[in-house]
């Protein structure tokens, strides 16, 4: 760090030359630059913030320095322990009130003295003058103040020395005291050679183990000096580093928003994404966004899937040499099917054997049968015939079958439907030792039949409606 003249310590100077009088650098003054490192030129008429002013502590000639610029001279002052709580950043050397060096210094931090790294700091600013002669300290024994350093010396000095006190002393040595008088002396002594555990000594709770480690996160070992001096030193680069930083309480308000703002998606460069969220994974929603857990839950699903998957053939196998291909056909007899034809019919009439019934044949007959069945249950006997001739059935319901039952022992006996019925003009034929019935569907109310080979007494016709 080096100061420059100012144009005012230079016309302070050549007054002095001329008046034959000294020039006497009294003070040193330090700033933080408002938070940043300034670049003082010779017409910087003060610091840019000052923090701290004091008393020069020394003056030397540095003769190493010399140049053809002139004699460099060098100025001390020492920062107290009791001053800090800020950054040093410039540096400005006074004699009074004249303004005579000025320059950057170093960013450091000077701790505060509450803070636990106290430190007293020395500054030694070296600035070249022309004329060195010119230059003096003034040092007032009443108000400069002792470094701590020296302090620590004197004192451990005298403390030292085997003249120190030595009325005190001689009291010391001439100071007695019977046993009888001393108070809370123990009743029994422990033999000189013994031990004492943690818990004895008042250090119960402390484990009985050390280390040097700074990343180690056990709980029972005791940091040693050293790892608190690398703890210490690598906090202290952070300290330095941040020293470089803008100050905490530094602001940008005229250009940048404050720290508490908020934007619209739009203007955070999401003005198409929705403001909403889903966990669910079966929902088809586009104006929702997808959560963590939704993705998790999908990609679970899909490892599930590929896990199976890849317990299975690989897509590209095949079975060539044993098994046919994809595209192949079989006969019926391959397939177990060689008895049954390979025809269909819709159709409840036919009496073809080479055709199979469909399910539509099927149902139609279940339903004409499920119809018969339920008007079989309104059925009563109509009328009654036992002989050959017209025969007239009156009051039907239309659609409501005719069921005509007949017994012939012997004989045969046709009966033709007249009119009135959906198979008018069919013949119906009954024979043989059994009793037969036939059914009608009538079209009408009225049905008419003929009734033909009536040759026995014994053989009855019965109509049921």
């Amino acid at each position: 760090m080096a100061l420059i003249l100012t144009k005012a310590g230079l016309a302070a100077l050549v007054e002095a030359e001329e008046s034959g009088t000294k020039l006497q650098a009294t003070h040193m003054a330090l700033g933080d630059g408002n938070g940043s490192v300034p670049e003082h030129t010779t017409s910087s008429p003060s610091l840019i913030n000052e923090v701290w002013r004091g008393a020069l502590q020394s003056i030397t000639i540095n003769e190493q320095g010399d140049s053809d610029a002139g004699k460099q001279v060098v100025f001390e002052v020492h920062v107290p322990i009791n001053a800090g709580g800020w950054y040093i950043r410039e540096a400005a050397l006074y004699a009074g009130d004249v303004l005579l060096a000025i320059g950057t210094h170093p960013v450091m931090w000077k701790p505060a003295p509450e803070e636990p790294t106290k430190m007293e700091h020395v500054i030694k600013a070296p600035v070249t003058f022309g004329n060195a002669g010119a230059v003096s300290l003034i040092v007032d024994p009443t108000v400069v103040l002792a470094s701590q350093e020296f302090v620590n010396e004197q004192l451990a000095e005298h403390n030292g020395s085997q003249d120190a006190h030595p009325h005190l002393k001689k009291l010391l040595d001439q100071h007695t005291h019977t046993w009888s008088v001393i108070t809370g002396k123990p009743s029994v002594f422990p033999p000189a050679a013994h031990t004492h555990i943690p818990a004895q000594a008042g250090l119960g709770n402390l484990p009985n183990a050390k280390s040097d480690s700074v990343t180690s996160t056990s709980g029972n070992s005791l940091a040693t000096s050293k790892a608190v001096k690398i703890a210490y030193d690598k906090g202290k680069q952070a300290l330095d580093l941040a020293g470089q930083k803008a100050a905490s309480n530094h602001n940008h308000n005229s250009v940048y928003a404050t720290k508490t703002h908020t934007h619209t998606s739009a203007q955070a460069g999401l003005g198409n994404l929705p403001n909403a969220k889903s966990d669910s994974v079966a929902q088809p929603w586009t104006n929702q966004l997808a959560t963590s857990l939704a993705v998790k839950t999908a990609y679970d699903k899909g490892k599930q899937a590929l896990d199976l998957a890849g317990q299975k053939a690989a897509s590209n196998h095949n079975h060539n040499t044993v098994y046919a291909t994809k595209a192949h056909t079989h006969t019926p007899a391959q397939a177990g099917l060689g008895n049954l034809p390979n025809a269909k019919s819709d159709v409840v009439n036919s009496t073809r054997s080479d055709v199979l019934a469909t399910s539509r044949a099927v149902k139609t007959a279940y339903d004409r049968g499920s119809y018969a069945l339920s008007q079989l249950n309104k059925v009563t006997q109509k009328s009654s015939r036992s002989s050959s001739g017209t025969w007239t059935l009156t009051g039907l319901v239309t659609g409501r079958p005719v069921i005509f039952c007949v017994f012939a022992p012997n004989d045969l006996l046709k009966l033709t439907i007249t009119s009135g019925a959906v198979d008018t003009g069919a013949q119906l034929l009954f024979g043989g030792n059994y009793g037969q019935s036939i059914i009608v569907v009538p079209t009408s109310t009225v049905l008419v039949v003929e009734i033909s080979a009536f040759d026995s007494s014994s053989t009855v016709a019965r109509a049921f409606h």
